[in-house]
């Protein structure tokens, strides 16, 4: 019986030092910085909200949520999945960012912290903007 209520007793601290594992959330924002409206798709975008919309149309001057992740890890990098992809489409154009094209964005955009466990970026690149086809 000893044993049994230390195994109890080891089990519930266990389980309870789990539960109170902080948990941290990444949020990015892509602002359309483009004179044309555009779609946008993202792939494995949310572990904690539905799944994204597809293609999106986005106004010139418009934003839209396009990532939305939630971790036991305060690492960015790793907390977002693999499979992670954003599509921007105008003009018959597609721009794609894989995971790794997509966290170099992150680290080129301004953030703000919220407490110590979620971080919130802005993506506003007009680099990011399928090109319009010349007029003539």
């Amino acid at each position: 019986m000893i044993k049994f209520n230390i195994f109890l007793l080891a089990l519930v601290t266990v389980l309870s030092g789990c539960s109170a594992q902080p948990k941290y959330f990444f949020i990015a924002n892509l602002e359309n910085t483009c004179s044309h409206p555009i779609r946008v798709n993202a792939v494995d975008y949310s572990n904690a909200k539905k799944a994204f919309i597809p293609d999106q149309e986005i106004a010139s001057g418009g934003n839209v949520e396009v990532l939305s992740q939630i971790s036991f890890s305060e690492q960015m990098e790793i907390s977002i999945p693999d499979t992670y992809r954003l599509d921007i489409k105008a003009n018959e154009q597609t721009i794609s960012l894989d995971k790794q094209l997509f966290i170099a964005q992150l680290k080129n955009s301004p953030s703000t912290h919220t407490g110590k466990s979620g971080t919130t970026w802005t993506i506003s690149d007009s680099s990011l903007c399928p090109q319009q086809h010349a007029q003539g």
